[in-house]
């Protein structure tokens, strides 16, 4: 059970959204392990994970060691900020981190800016936001 914060960006989500999060998390959680529901649980670098359109939630533990400690003992202040819970939706992409201000809730912070960047560009928006066409 995760407890925590919901963070999330409105809007019908296709699923390379979660496919794009774990990309991008692949740069920062290195030895991340990445569980999808139903299928092997598997190393962020693998590239038997992908593509992971179908999911629709994916769980990325910061590393082997913070999945033996969720799987081991569930929910405890020291793996607290060891995961990330992504879900999507008909109506939003959502994640769930223990707090937004800890270390990966300022990760999915800055992943939410980006995915909204990246929604804004496919668009067809050419000018950066706040900028005059």
């Amino acid at each position: 059970m995760m407890g925590g914060d919901d963070l999330w960006v409105e809007g019908a989500s296709s699923g390379t959204e979660i496919d794009l999060t774990v990309r991008w998390l692949r740069s920062v959680w290195r030895d991340a392990l990445v569980e999808v529901p139903g299928r092997p649980v598997l190393p962020i670098r693998s590239e038997r994970l992908f593509p992971l359109t179908p999911a629709a939630e994916v769980f990325i533990y910061r590393d082997p060691a913070s999945f033996e400690s969720w799987r081991r003992d569930g929910l405890t202040a020291g793996n607290a900020d060891a995961v990330i819970w992504v879900s999507r939706s008909e109506d939003a992409l959502s994640f769930v981190v223990n707090d937004r201000r800890s270390a990966s809730g300022l990760l999915v912070s800055e992943l939410l800016e980006n995915i909204k960047w990246n929604r804004w560009l496919l668009q067809g928006n050419t000018q950066p936001r706040g900028e005059a066409a």
